[in-house]
């Protein structure tokens, strides 16, 4: 059984420009659609797996913060960790 680690970059926006960062900033974001074509992947392949850890990351994850709650409330797993 595998632990599986994804990190969603939920957007490129942000509202600092550090010297190190190499997003482009371009008004691009992980789409509702995007995450229900994501869940159901993930709950076809849930038997293969003993939990699924999903980072959500980007620019500002928190900036996307509706679409983290609809990933949650929508993705139907007992096993899954998260992070931001």
């Amino acid at each position: 059984m595998y632990k599986i680690l994804f990190e969603i970059i939920l957007n490129n926006q942000c509202n600092k420009r550090c010297s190190y960062c190499d997003l482009d900033f371009k008004d691009t974001s992980f789409s509702f659609v995007d995450i229900d074509k994501f869940t159901y992947f993930l709950r076809t392949n849930k038997n293969l797996v003993e939990y699924y850890h999903i980072n959500f990351f980007g620019g500002e994850p928190l900036l996307s913060f509706d679409k983290i709650v609809y990933f949650i409330r929508n993705v139907g797993l007992d096993k899954i960790h998260y992070s931001i």
